[in-house]
């Protein structure tokens, strides 16, 4: 028996029940009767149920049906992550909003280790990023496996309209980025090290802290981290917004002996 055949033979009746689900509704409630498995049944061998499956392909009626029958809008893949990332990813705003009706949590996981919303941001999609807000999705949900966030996407591709966006949807832009594989950092510090002067002052007006040290055995803060690169108009910047200039890091250098070490002055940044 080839492959195709032992495909055949496990989900075949599974495919039945889907395509009776697109083209014959009395048929398929027929075929559930008998086997009410056939709802959440694997259809693919990745774990996608018929109503997984179906939105993907963007068959809105078809999942109506289903979702009425009772079919899980939370039902979950193989490796365990959400199917309606799937949907979310390749259905339109329609089905989506199908599904979130129908208590779909915008909160899950994917296969690539995304949210639905970081999905969505990093597509630049702002009808399905508002649409997934509306519903209640975390601006600020924390990716575990790559310790990511929307706001962080946004600061990544240098996009300060995509970052004022999720900003005034709540995204925090003072969140410690730290974790056990990391030294740390801050959506403000990873603008400075990107010299994106535009994004430095997008965060900085919605709150950022300009003194939150980061980079834990040194707690290099956000000025001392633009002196390292050489950035003295974002340095200017952030004096000018609170940058504390005595601070003394943790190795003993202050802003002053940076300065010198860089070969500059005080009187190179405009200040007193």
């Amino acid at each position: 028996m080839t492959k195709q055949d032992q495909f055949i033979k496990k989900h075949g009746h599974n495919w039945d029940f889907m395509c009776a689900a697109i083209r014959d509704e009395s048929y398929a409630q027929d075929m559930l009767k008998r086997n009410p498995r056939l709802l959440e049944a694997d259809v693919n061998g990745s774990g996608e149920t018929p109503l997984i499956y179906l939105a993907v392909e963007d068959r809105y009626e078809a999942c109506e049906f289903l979702i009425k029958l009772g079919a899980n809008v939370n039902a979950l893949t193989n490796n365990g992550t959400s199917g309606f990332h799937d949907v979310v990813i390749a259905a339109s705003l329609k089905t989506i909003k199908l599904f979130l009706d129908n208590g779909a949590n915008p909160n899950t996981i994917g296969f690539n280790s995304q949210s639905c919303l970081s999905t969505a941001t990093d597509n630049n999609d702002y009808q399905l990023m508002q649409l997934l807000l509306d519903y209640n999705a975390d601006p600020n949900f924390r990716h575990t496996s790559t310790n990511d966030y929307p706001l962080g996407i946004a600061v990544r591709n240098k996009d300060t309209k995509l970052a004022q966006f999720l900003i005034n949807a709540g995204a925090n832009p003072n969140i410690d980025l730290s974790h056990p594989d990391s030294c740390g950092s801050t959506f403000l510090h990873n603008a400075i090290e990107q010299y994106d002067i535009d994004m430095v002052k997008l965060l900085i007006n919605a709150g950022a802290d300009v003194n939150q040290p980061v980079y834990h055995e040194m707690q290099i803060t956000p000025i001392i981290s633009a002196l390292f690169q050489l950035d003295l108009d974002i340095t200017t910047l952030l004096i000018k917004h609170g940058s504390d200039i005595n601070y003394q890091l943790t190795d003993g250098h202050t802003f002053d002996s940076h300065l010198n070490m860089l070969g500059f002055t005080r009187a190179d940044l405009d200040i007193q």
